[in-house]
């Protein structure tokens, strides 16, 4: 076997602004804000960057989509 055989690339994964967020919360506040957004009939993510921005948390409604989708840096594997 070559030296290089079998060599892959190393995928770096960051959590996301949303997961950043979540972890610098308390536990009752993270709890909620999971909730939040799981559930996406009573909370859209608009509605929810609204509601965490009166509360001096900035993050856009895209970044809430594209975490929700699963398509964000800390959540692919």
């Amino acid at each position: 076997m070559g030296l290089l055989d079998g060599m892959e690339p190393i995928l770096l994964l960051r959590p996301c602004k949303v997961r950043r967020i979540l972890e610098s919360l308390e536990k009752d506040d993270r709890k909620l804000l999971e909730a939040a957004i799981a559930d996406r009939t009573k909370w859209t993510s608009y509605a929810l960057s609204r509601a965490l921005a009166e509360r001096g948390i900035d993050v856009k409604a895209d970044t809430l989509s594209v975490h929700r989708r699963g398509e964000c840096s800390c959540l692919k594997t």
